[in-house]
């Protein structure tokens, strides 16, 4: 089968047909990847998937019972783990807490680990003006309550803790795309569920942060593994076709091959993956 075949296959599949649950209908899939010797990534969201999704931003942190399992997965040497996260480089490494690990921050943009490191030109173009436009908010949302500017000095996330009316949502916008027009080829703006994001214009994303990972890893797409929540990551999914690629959540049109329905879900998978590892 081409590619070309592969992708309408997998347009179809994704149309008429409900994803298997990863382990209680295609468990023989998770312990044929656990059981490869060859080196494996294990790439995984933060918010939503290894951890619940929760109003206040700041209020997350990852559970005990979620680092020590993934602290033993990485004890193991078979497997490196990469948390590729929508919030900063700094603030996913301090929420999670593992040394060792490679943390992509912004959506992918920047990437550190113990022997790699990659900041995207694009995004670093940008970031004087970034600065400015979280000024410019700062002052031109300021009438808008429950509203939080997030900084993440490659881009910004503007988030409200509780629910907003779709009239004040829609108001929110406009004045982000008043600020951002200017500049409008240099900046993309995406709308989330409670939030809206001012990226830098960039053709790199989580699906390219996470190709990179596994290459400068000598990983195979065939070995890697890849866990989300989040309903931009359809690219992601679809980049990854040969991977095992999860997604958490409402899986209604999605790329992934597998579902799992929450992130206590996701903490089994991980329990399941070191118990076939420390069986091999």
């Amino acid at each position: 089968m081409n590619q070309e075949d592969l992708s309408a296959f997998l347009a179809v599949r994704i149309e008429h047909m409900p994803l298997p649950h990863l382990w209680k209908e295609t468990f023989s899939d998770v312990r044929r990847w656990a059981g490869n010797v060859r080196m494996h990534s294990l790439l995984l969201d933060f918010d939503g998937t290894l951890t619940p999704l929760r109003a206040d931003l700041d209020s997350v942190f990852l559970d005990p019972r979620v680092r020590r399992v993934l602290q033993e997965i990485q004890d193991t040497g078979r497997i490196a783990i990469g948390i590729i996260s929508g919030r900063s480089l700094d603030e996913i490494r301090g929420r999670v807490g593992i040394c060792g690990l490679i943390y992509a921050g912004n959506y992918g943009m920047e990437i550190r680990g113990p022997t790699v490191r990659y900041v995207d030109r694009a995004a670093v173009a940008a970031r004087d003006e970034i600065q400015l436009l979280a000024l410019r908010f700062k002052d031109d949302l300021r009438r808008f309550q429950n509203l939080r500017i997030r900084n993440k000095g490659l881009s910004i996330t503007i988030h409200w803790s509780t629910p907003q009316l779709p009239e004040i949502r829609k108001e929110i916008r406009s004045v982000v795309i008043d600020a951002v027009a200017d500049g409008s080829k240099r900046f993309t703006v995406r709308d989330a569920i409670n939030s809206i994001d001012i990226l830098p214009a960039t053709t790199w994303n989580k699906g390219s942060a996470a190709q990179w990972i596994n290459r400068h890893l000598n990983v195979d797409v065939r070995d890697s593994m890849y866990v989300s929540d989040d309903r931009c990551d359809d690219g992601v999914f679809a980049s990854l076709q040969e991977a095992i690629t999860v997604k958490v959540g409402l899986a209604d049109n999605t790329r992934a091959r597998y579902v799992l329905k929450d992130s206590a879900e996701v903490l089994t998978l991980l329990k399941l993956l070191l118990i076939l590892l420390r069986g091999v």
